[in-house]
């Protein structure tokens, strides 16, 4: 599997409207085009949360660090074509 992490770099407000960052987790076959998965991952987010938002590639240590922050961050997940999306919002401190 490929495996990519993204960060937006808005804050996006969460259920009880607080600024959070969006973590995202994203992966497809190994073989599929970067291009392919990112703008999957670009549709399902614009879909979810709102347009306009800029994600930037970050290291999955990067990413991790922000997750494990807040073990209450709110989380889902989407099937994208091809692959899967992984998000987690987590609170801004």
């Amino acid at each position: 599997m490929a495996t990519i992490y993204l960060m937006a770099e808005e804050p996006v407000p969460d259920r009880q409207q607080q600024d959070c960052r969006l973590i995202v987790r994203a992966e497809a076959p190994q073989g599929t085009p970067g291009p392919d998965l990112l703008g999957a991952v670009e549709n399902a987010v614009k879909e979810k949360f709102q347009s306009g938002l800029t994600l930037k590639e970050t290291t999955e240590q990067a990413a991790q660090q922000y997750v494990e922050s807040d073990p209450t961050a709110d989380t889902g997940s989407f099937e994208l074509n091809p692959g899967s999306l992984e998000w987690h919002l987590v609170r801004v401190k």
